[in-house]
């Protein structure tokens, strides 16, 4: 019987340098797939939260619209401007008051257009309807893979 031995190299071989450079390549890949999934996270995060805002906003507006004592929409307005400002602190008004769109509405679905909210008798229902921009809050407009453009909120309510 004969022994045959073999050399043995004590190096990487031609083969595992070709692997590493793979796996830079699919790193490369995976990390900017990742970063993506990552902003499109916080982008539909943010999305949420702002229509969550608008949301409260809303309920604001309906109950400053609801006192008899409130007799022109401009409380109602001014009332969706101070919540909005609060909460976004960091956005100038100018830019607020751009991205917000508020119609009231009477019962019949009349738009009250004149400024008077003697026009919506006590005991009678009204709907507000709130339309915001979230481009004008939005952090990461780059992404914009949902088309997510407004948040649309509406409640009802009733003077009292």
């Amino acid at each position: 019987m004969q022994l045959v031995s073999r050399a043995r190299s004590f190096g990487p071989r031609k083969s595992q340098f070709s692997r590493n450079g793979a796996a830079v390549v699919e790193a490369a890949l995976l990390s900017t797939f990742l970063m993506f999934l990552l902003a499109a996270t916080i982008d539909i995060g943010q999305f949420t939260n702002t229509v969550q805002i608008v949301r409260n906003a809303c309920r604001e507006c309906s109950r400053v619209a609801s006192r008899d004592e409130t007799s022109s929409t401009s409380e109602v307005f001014d009332s969706l401007t101070d919540y909005i400002q609060r909460t976004f602190p960091k956005i100038d008004s100018a830019s607020l008051k751009n991205a917000t769109k508020i119609t009231i509405r009477d019962q019949n679905g009349a738009v009250i257009s004149t400024g008077k909210m003697d026009q919506i008798q006590s005991g009678e229902s009204f709907s507000i309807h709130i339309q915001f921009d979230f481009y004008a809050v939005r952090w990461l407009p780059v992404v914009n893979v949902f088309k997510m453009r407004f948040a649309e909120v509406e409640t009802f309510g009733r003077r009292e």
